[in-house]
């Protein structure tokens, strides 16, 4: 089993000094908080296997790899991340702007949120034409592992991680639930028979009532 590097981003986990530990519980300890596996990649791409393999000769030693995605080569790394405190919010934009807290285990969210939460990843609404210009405005966040880049076609877009109240889902479900309830697909038909009637066993077209008196089927 390899060690691996603690830190907040792959290009951090990259570098020679970061500490290092072998499983979950010694990497917790040396990070002095919770800690996370995470699969990331350089943030530098490659036009080809070798190119990549040469910029990062030690990759697999490392805990790395070279792979190919989205149409280029990159090194994917391995690494220990300690698990910062996410916002708290309905949504990415208010992650940024006004969370309602943050907190660091789906416990310690929970009590800020006063009900369930889930950790999701959601895109902000602005694009940017390059990832130097993301960066410039977003870099502390992305470096204390709170978001991260991804390529949207031709621009880039802030990915945000937050805790994300599902309260406020379940309420606006059970609202709609109730503006429109349940209807059948289609009406239901007339009973073939009533709750005291039988077929005759002779003819199934007579219907027999609890007297003995026969009618015809759909009369």
């Amino acid at each position: 089993m390899t060690d691996l590097a603690i830190a907040a981003t792959a290009a951090k986990a990259w570098g020679d000094d970061c500490p290092k530990a072998r499983t979950q519980a010694d990497a917790a300890a040396k990070a002095g908080a919770p800690v996370t596996l995470a699969v990331e990649p350089l943030p530098d791409v490659f036009d080809s296997a070798e190119a990549a393999f040469g910029a990062a000769p030690d990759s697999y030693v490392r805990g790395a790899e070279v792979i190919f995605m989205d149409g280029v080569w990159r090194v994917m790394v391995r690494f220990w991340r300690p698990l910062p405190a996410l916002p708290v919010a309905a949504t990415a934009l208010a992650a940024l702007k006004a969370p309602l807290g943050a907190a660091r285990t789906e416990t310690e969210a929970v009590g800020v949120a006063l009900g369930p939460v889930v950790e999701v990843r959601e895109p902000a609404p602005w694009r940017y034409a390059s990832r130097k210009k993301a960066m410039a405005k977003w870099a502390a966040q992305i470096e204390a592992g709170l978001a991260d880049l991804s390529a949207a076609g031709d621009r880039f877009q802030l990915m945000v991680r937050f805790w994300q109240p599902v309260i406020a889902d379940g309420k606006r479900d059970l609202k709609a639930r109730l503006a429109a309830p349940l209807r059948a697909a289609l009406p239901q038909s007339p009973l073939d028979i009533g709750l005291f009637e039988q077929r005759a066993p002779e003819n199934p077209e007579v219907v027999l009532a609890e007297e003995g008196d026969g009618r015809r089927h759909q009369e």
